[in-house]
């Protein structure tokens, strides 16, 4: 085999590898046949596993034409390799000249005998069987990649038709997919036809003859719907239209099967373009129903009772609705407590939004926000951890509240003489001159819990422990405290909750569901499911961002 002009540089394709081969593995497999400057393994950038292919590259040219006579098709892990000359220039690579496919392939012919049948008509770059990924099992057809058109050219005349293993193969050349999808819709001859009865072909040949010559025709029956079905194969593309004109969508004395709406006539299609295009038309669909995200709001808190025409009249006063709905329960049928609210236009959503949140339905505050698809509350939530656990510890502190948003663990407060609190007397045990006081001492004689340095196990110990359940929480008694109180009360009734499940995780889970709003993080005390939920949302963050 001649090397022809691809043969300038020593560089090697290895296509068709096992996963598990290795540079090592390649190593062995070309080692005694020059020296090799590199080998190279192509592998995914993330998971770092093998995509099937490599490169070699010998300081000789001449050693590499070598593996190519020698080692091509060879088994390395139990699968032929393919290896032609490297191609760096994809535009040559997609231009599909020299390039011929083969079909109707007996099973058992293997990528070398493909290569030997072929390789009298030019020098070969490449030859492949396609088959299957999971089972190996060839497909039924192949390509054969000459270096120029003129092999490519002598190939189709002299072996189409050629009988290989018993079986007569056809040879043509390779038309690109996107070439072949055109020219099927200007082309086309065979016809699907469902909605039918069960005929037999010679049956559905004669109804169809009347629209042209018919080549052939075949019935089936689908067993698990007991609906028949049929193709019928046209000698001219008019006369397949031509029955799709006249047949698709009509009632066919004879033809039709009783109550459908007509018979089903249309080009016959392939898997792949039959999936393509049902995922085309899903994806249009879904265009028509998709809105601005801002006209759309989540509702949450609501009662039991609430219906979906009850939900409705509570925001039509806002502006012009499209949809709203009650997420429910599919087993139990029941309300789960939260719905969607879909506004005409953003101005009337955020109106509606401003006014209801947090106002007062039934016995429960209303929790009304801009409607989040999950992921992107998951990220947001990512992103709000990862800030904060980036930030010092002294950026959490406040003046009038204990709990720290991401390390949340309730401190007792300590009091001075007189049952002052810290920094509020004048003086007293523990000052210094010039006012100031001493470390371990507040003004009011009391210890300063900042100043106090306890043993490392003892802290441990402190923030483990789950503080005592301080009684239920409603609206009424949140609404008479300050905020930092608000978020005090809830804190310790939450740490209470998540302490018993979750011990080791309390602190950090506590922190995380208190960056919530008020109204929602009470809900979270009165619905244990939702509870649960939030937490395992907590821990899936927490361990993402700790494997990091």
């Amino acid at each position: 085999m001649s090397r022809g002009t691809l043969s300038s540089s020593g560089s090697l394709y290895v296509g068709d590898l096992h996963v598990d081969a290795t540079e090592s593995t390649l190593f062995e497999v070309f080692r005694d046949l020059g020296p090799i400057i590199s080998i190279r393994v192509c592998r995914d950038s993330v998971a770092r596993v093998s995509l099937g292919y490599a490169y070699v590259n010998f300081q000789n040219p001449i050693d590499a034409e070598r593996a190519i006579e020698t080692q091509n098709h060879t088994l390395v892990k139990g699968k032929p390799i393919r290896i032609m000359w490297s191609q760096r220039d994809p535009g040559i690579r997609k231009s599909g000249v020299g390039n011929v496919f083969v079909k109707n392939v007996d099973p058992t012919v293997t990528n070398q005998v493909l290569y030997d049948t072929f390789s009298a008509c030019g020098n070969i770059l490449s030859c492949k069987i396609v088959t299957d990924e999971e089972t190996g099992v060839s497909k039924g057809y192949g390509f054969v990649h000459f270096e120029n058109d003129e092999g490519s050219r002598k190939a189709v005349e002299t072996l189409n038709g050629t009988v290989i293993s018993g079986q007569k193969i056809f040879v043509g050349p390779f038309i690109k997919r996107s070439q072949r999808m055109s020219g099927l819709l200007t082309n086309f001859t065979n016809v699907y036809i469902k909605e039918m009865v069960d005929l037999d072909a010679e049956e559905l040949k004669e109804k169809f003859s009347t629209f042209g010559e018919v080549t052939s025709a075949c019935t089936k029956k689908e067993p698990r719907l007991e609906r028949a079905f049929g193709f019928v194969n046209f000698a001219k593309h008019d006369d397949a239209v031509k029955a799709i004109n006249e047949l698709h969508g009509k009632f066919v004395e004879g033809l039709s099967t009783e109550g459908s709406s007509g018979l089903y006539v249309q080009r016959a299609m392939k898997r792949a373009e039959r999936d393509q295009e049902i995922r085309r038309r899903f994806l249009a669909e879904k265009a028509k129903r998709q809105f601005p995200a801002a006209n759309n709001l989540y509702v949450k808190n609501l009662e039991d009772t609430v219906g979906e025409a009850e939900l409705r009249k509570m925001f039509e006063s806002f502006g012009e609705i499209t949809s709203s709905v009650i997420m429910k329960d599919h087993t139990a049928k029941q309300s789960k407590g939260f719905g969607f609210v879909c506004f005409k236009d953003a101005e009337m959503a955020q109106k509606a939004l401003a006014d209801m949140n947090g106002k007062l339905f039934g016995s429960k505050p209303l929790y009304v926000n801009v409607a989040q698809k999950k992921d992107a509350r998951r990220s947001m939530l990512e992103m709000q951890y990862a800030q904060r656990r980036s930030m010092p510890p002294q950026a959490f502190m406040g003046a009038q509240t204990y709990y720290n948003p991401m390390y949340y663990a309730p401190m007792p407060q300590y009091y001075g003489k007189g049952g002052m609190p810290p920094y509020g007397g004048r003086g007293g045990k523990g000052m210094r001159g010039g006012g100031m006081p001493r470390p371990g001492y507040s003004r009011g004689g009391g210890v300063h819990p900042g100043s106090m340095k306890p043993k490392v196990h003892v802290q441990r110990q402190a923030a483990a422990e789950p503080a005592a359940d301080t009684g239920s929480l409603t609206a009424e008694t949140l609404a008479a405290m300050s905020p930092g109180e608000q978020k005090n009360a809830l804190g310790e009734q939450l740490y209470h909750k998540i302490a018993k499940s979750h011990p080791d995780q309390v602190a950090k889970i506590t922190g995380m569901l208190l960056e919530m709003d008020v109204s929602e993080t009470l809900n979270l005390l009165e619905s244990p499911q939702v509870l649960e939920s939030k937490i395992q949302e907590a821990l899936s963050v927490l361990n993402q961002l700790n494997s990091k």
